[in-house]
Order: structure tokens, then sequence, then C-alpha cells
């Protein structure tokens, strides 16, 4: 048994498997063949590799004698040693979950009948990558990894050719074999050379330096990244703003589709009023006469959109607007004046996309044709209607940033020579060229390679909702489905996107104490902090309007947006995770216990965390609590135990400086802040001479809202006088 790094697959040979038509005739053939450094045949297939600085590239290039259409291929490697090692498996689209599995985990399908009844399987790639439920075969979009439990070190692969199809890693951890998964359905090749799948594959422990190395593979379009202005170089009345740690409002997960001008206004005003300083203010679903009548404004909202975007202008925020640009409502104008524009299936019907707002078709991003209007003919095209709308939103309406949802849709059927995945591709570099530099994406809903430092934000979990889990449709195997535990899984197994693909947003948090909201505090305790820390853009939804002392407690203590460096993220039993990061500066961990039991552990050894002297925490981090200095503090190795869903963040306090000749000062930890600490922007220390002591004087960082207690260790000096450089 071979072990998996980069020696394994210089040296192995995989078989290669490839069906595929001989146009015009719609006969498959099929054949397997080692692959050795070329086969010979009607299609030649070659594999290249090229040396990486710090990993390998693997290529496998096809070349027919003739035209052919694409069916299906693969590569698989045998006797690979896989079968005690974690594998990543990371979902089809934002929404899919993603996490590390074993060889007693299984993917499964979705029930027949549910599928039926809530077309549930549409939002997912149930329908492309067979889902057998068999334990121990795992499959993973885009990228994988395999790690040794309690290892450091991880072999990684990841897709450098997601332009010509979606790429599957499948390991089958029983058997010791893996598959490398292009699929291609669909897909016409001419009598030439085509590189078909591109693996970039890496070895080590340091995870940071391979995602860094295989996301400079991706061109870099990003508005912040880029030296564009405009609009979104622009700062607000609440301080600069930071696009790599934002925070925002949206109207979703309060008002859904449900939502008014009022409602919007009144929102707006409270924010502004209570000093929340935000960056975003997002009107979602609900505006829109029909999904697709994206420039028609229904009557809950009278005023139209400029002046409302004009209004959040001047309040200091920057408006933000979602659209779904690839769905169109069965029910809507467009679906009516111009079913030319709709994808169809192989039987020319209507392709149905999915059950929401009544059901929706897709749009067809290659349509270009004549249509009758007035009785002239007039070139018409799918690029160019999508092109009225953002022209509309961004320029005249003048939305800052668009949220754009449901982005799966216009790939789901293959057509016009191209595999889904090259579909997805094309319609996602589309989107980026008619929003422009100057303004920012919110990818939603969307297969993720094509996105990577294309778009600015890409959520990278399912909805939030307010409530925990969905018990029926988790049991009926849904991976997209709506739901808070849902959402947090794939936020701690992807937290390696960050800011290297594009700034990940975690959805929502939710803290208003109303009927509706069925998360408990420690649910929303957990909530906040991980999406806090893991998420580039926050958003919530809540009314602060209606917040009581305690919820204005818990919001305060999430600005300013935590900058944090994780530096891992590990489910060290079934549900219960730890998470290591710095801020500020400083270290800190955090237990995150998302499973339903009560669990027992302990902190990291001395040995672990050197430099560390004891832990600071607050059992409640997002609200008041009155408790002994006695409680906070705890030592290495300590035993503490987490309830269902609870999470607790430890701050390193570190070895005081102390030499016995000048006085040392410590932070040791602070209560007005998710994470303590970063709320301070510095703290200074004089020297008075030996009657005065030392003066020490907090400055805050400027988006700072909450009201702290510091804590700080003074060790060497006989006074000690504390002042600020803002309000305390």
């Amino acid at each position: 048994m071979a072990a998996i790094n980069i020696d394994y697959f210089k040296t192995a040979r995989p078989i290669a498997s490839l069906s595929y038509r001989k146009l015009p005739s719609s006969e498959v053939v099929n054949f397997s063949i080692p692959l050795d450094s070329e086969s010979q045949g009607d299609v030649k297939i070659s594999i290249i590799q090229d040396d990486h600085e710090r990993g390998l590239f693997l290529n496998v290039a096809l070349r027919p004698a003739y035209n052919i259409e694409l069916v299906a291929f693969f590569i698989e490697y045998d006797g690979v040693d896989i079968s005690k090692k974690r594998m990543m498996a990371n979902g089809y689209q934002s929404w899919s979950q993603s996490k590390e599995m074993d060889a007693k985990d299984r993917i499964l399908n979705i029930p027949a009948i549910v599928a039926r009844v809530t077309h549930t399987r549409l939002q997912g790639d149930y329908d492309i990558f067979p889902h057998t439920g068999e334990c121990g075969l795992i499959h993973s979009s885009v990228y994988t990894y395999f790690r040794e439990p309690g290892s450091k070190d991880i072999t990684f692969l990841g897709s450098d050719s997601e332009s010509t199809g979606y790429t599957y890693f499948q390991g089958d951890l029983k058997r010791n074999k893996l598959r490398i998964h292009k699929e291609c359905l669909g897909k016409k090749l001419d009598a030439k050379d085509t590189i078909l799948l591109r693996v970039f594959i890496a070895h080590g422990s340091d995870e940071a330096v391979m995602w860094d190395d295989y996301m400079s593979l991706f061109e870099e379009f990003r508005v912040y990244c880029s030296s564009g202005t405009g609009d979104a170089t622009t700062t607000t009345t609440t301080n600069t703003f930071d696009p790599y740690h934002a925070t925002g409002w949206t109207s979703w997960y309060n008002y859904y589709g449900r939502v008014t001008e009022r409602d919007v206004l009144d929102n707006l005003n409270a924010m502004k009023e209570k000093g929340y300083p935000i960056d975003f203010f997002q009107v979602d679903d609900g505006y829109q006469t029909a999904v697709g009548d994206w420039l028609s404004i229904n009557k809950k909202f009278p005023s139209n959109m400029k002046p409302l975007t004009d209004k959040i202008k001047a309040a200091g925020y920057k408006p933000g607007l979602w659209l779904a640009p690839f769905a169109v409502a069965t029910n809507s104008q467009l679906a009516k004046d111009y079913p030319e524009y709709l994808v169809r299936d192989n039987k020319d019907e209507l392709y149905y996309a999915g059950p929401n707002w009544g059901g929706f078709y897709a749009l067809d991003i290659y349509y270009e044709g004549v249509k009758i209007q007035e009785g002239v003919e007039v070139q018409v095209s799918v690029k160019d209607h999508l092109k009225k709308v953002f022209d509309t939103v961004l320029r005249e309406w003048d939305f800052s940033m668009v949220k754009l949802d449901f982005l799966f849709a216009t790939a789901m059927v293959p057509r016009r020579g191209k595999s889904r995945g090259e579909i997805m591709w094309d319609a996602i570099v589309l989107l980026r060229e008619l929003v422009g530099s100057d303004r920012f994406i919110l990818g939603c809903g969307t297969p993720l390679a094509p996105v990577f430092r294309r778009l600015d934000y890409c959520r990278i979990g399912s909805d939030v909702g307010p409530f925990w889990d969905d018990t029926t449709l988790r049991l009926a195997n849904v991976r997209e489905r709506v739901a808070t535990a849902n959402s947090l899984v794939s936020t701690l197994n992807r937290w390696q996107l960050g800011l290297r693909a594009s700034g990940s947003d975690p959805d929502v948090v939710i803290l208003r104490n109303t009927k509706d909201n069925k998360l408990t505090k420690d649910e929303r305790v957990t909530l906040g902090v991980l999406n806090n820390v893991l998420g580039s853009l926050v958003f919530m939804s809540d009314n602060v309007s209606t917040y009581g002392s305690e919820e204005h407690a818990a919001y305060a203590a999430m600005f300013p947006k935590v900058a944090a460096t994780v530096q891992y993220v590990r489910e060290f039993r079934e549900g219960v995770y730890v998470v290591r990061f710095r801020a500020g500066g400083r270290d800190y961990t955090i237990y995150a216990n998302l499973s339903s039991d009560k669990q027992t552990c302990h902190l990291l050894l001395p040995d672990d965390e050197p430099g560390t002297r004891m832990y600071f925490a607050r059992p409640d981090a997002l609200y008041p609590h009155d408790m002994l200095l006695a409680e906070m503090f705890f030592q290495p190795k300590a035993e503490f135990k987490l309830r269902p869903h609870q999470t607790l963040m430890f701050y390193h306090v570190p070895i005081h400086g102390a030499d016995g000749r000048r006085p040392s000062v410590t932070f040791l930890g602070s209560t007005g802040h998710i994470v303590p600490g970063t709320e301070i922007a510095n703290v200074r220390v004089e020297e008075k001479g030996d009657k005065e002591g030392i003066h020490i004087q907090i400055d805050w960082q400027p988006k700072k809202v909450g009201v702290s207690t510091v804590l700080m260790e003074v060790v060497g000096a006989e006074g000690v006088v504390l002042s600020e450089g803002d309000v305390w």
C-alpha cells in the first residue's frame, strides 16, 4: 500500500476511463486503459506532470481523431493508503454541506418520494454525481484533502480546470482507491489536444501555504483587490470601510418576501439612530413584481429604488440589492414575453429549475436571436437583457453591491457543446463583466470554483434559520437545507477559503428575542462567535429598535468586526470543533459544541501553547454576565464542560514580561467585545517616577460600540493611573 503524497502521484500510473459519442452518431463508446505517458487509439489520452515549487501539477489531455461529444471521464488510482484518513467532502455549491468524513461516513441520496414532493434535489448535484450511500465512498467537488487523525499533515488536491467542467474527487476509503472525475457530459471536442483535467497536488503541515498556492492559480478580479476606484473604495460616515472585514443588514431573515419600503426605512432609521457602524444595507427578495422582472417594482415600494438608495447612502451605508439573475419565475412577464430566453431540456421543453416562487425556469446566457416587435425585426440576446438590468440597478438606481442568488440555475443542463461546469464558468465571467470593477458582488447558490477571486464575496454555507435544525430535511439527506446547524458545519469546514478565494459570507447572526426565533441563547452565541471569526462579511436582519438592553449589548459586542487570522479548525470529536486563530497580535482558541450532548473538554497543555500562562473566557461571550473574576480564568490542562450547542472562546494570557527593573503591564481580558481585546487599538504605558507609578492609556478602535471592562495586570509599579483616548 502506497502512502498518499506527491511522490506517489509522480510514480503511480492510473487507469483512464472514457465514455464518448463519435459525432454525428449517438452511440456511446466506452473504454478503459492504463495511463502511461500516452495512450493510443481513436482518442489519445496523455498524462503530463509539471513541477511546482511546493507541489505538483497533474495534467490529462485528450486528442480525438475526430469530433466527439464527451459523456464521462475519470482516472483511478488503486492501492493508495487512504483507509484510515479523513477526507474533505466539499459540497457542490454554496449551500451544500461540506465537512471532513472517514470510512464510517457515507453520502446519502434524497429519497425519491421526498425529491418528488419538495424538488430539493434540484438545488444540489444529486443528478450530476452519484450519491451511493455506501460507507467510505466519499466525493468532493473542486478540491479535497486527506488528513491522518491526530496529524497536522495533509495531502491536498485542487482542480485548476473548472472552465472545462466540474471536477470531483472520489475516495473509496474501504478499498483504498481514488478517482478524479471530470463531469463533462455534453462537452464537444475537436480533433486537437485539449487539457481536460488539471490538478494541483501538495503535501505538508502548513495548510495556509497550500491554500495560498492553490488560490494563486485563479486570476484576481475582486474589486477590493484591484487598483480600480469608484464607489467600492469610498468611506462611509461611520468610519473607514474595510471590505475585508465588513458587516451589514439584510431584510431577508426577518421580513422575507413580505418586506416593504416602510420596513426598510424603519430599520435604516433604527440602525442609524442606535449608531451601529455597519457597512452594507441590503434590500432582499420582495421588492420586484416577479422573479425575473427585476425592473418592475411592486406596490410595496411606492417610491421606487433611487430615492431608497439615496437615503441609505445619506445614512452612511452602502446600498445593496438582491437578484437571482438567472432565475425566471413561471408567472413572470419575462417568461411570457421571451420564452426563447429560457433553458430547454433535451426534449426541447422548458427546464423546470426549482419550486421557489411557485416554480421557476432558468435563463440561457448564450441565447441570441431575432424577435418581431411591433412589426419590426429586432436583434435580442440574454446578455443584452442582463446588461440592461445591471445598468439600471447599478448606474441609475446607484446600488453599490448586488447579491446574486440561485446562480446554479443556468448551468443545470449541458448544451451548445458545453458541459455544466463550463457553462457555470462562463456565467460567472459574464456577471463580473456586466457588473463592472467598481461595484461589489456577493455570490450565493453557486458552485464555488468559478467565483474564486472573481466575485468579491461568496456564501460558504446554507441559509441560516431562526431554529437549530430541520429534522425532517436532515433525515431526508438534504445537504442544502435551511438550518443554523447545517450552515455552521460548512462555515467551520470551509474556513480555509476566507479572503483567499472570495470574502466568506457565513450568513447572518440572529439575536432578536421574538417568538419566531427559536434559537437558544447558547445557539445565538455559537452563531455569532463562529460567523464573526470565520466570516469576512457578516449580516444581520433584526430590527434593532426592538432590542432590549441585553440584545443591544450582544450586538454591540460585534463591533468592530474582528479581523481574524485562522490557523486551523479541527473536529476532534463528532460535532465538537476547536478553532485556533490570532487577532490584534493575540492568540485565541474556540471550542464549539454542535452536538446535542454535553461535552467534557480540556484546555491545551503548556507544551502545546508555549508562552501561554492561563486562559480567559466568558461563558456568554455576547451577553452581559455578572460573575466572579475567578470564574473567568482557566489554567492550562483545565477541564471545562460545554452544553449542547454551546461555544466558549479562550484568550491566551501571555507570560508577563516583568524583569524586576521596570513595570510590566499585561492585558488579561475584557468584557466589551466578542473577541476580548480586539476593541482596543492601543495600550500606552508611561512611567511617571517612583511616586506617581505608571500611567496607562487605552485607545479604542474607531468602530467600538459597546461598554468594556478591561482587566490588566501590572507588575512592579507602586501606583497606576488609567485614562482613555475615547469614551470608556
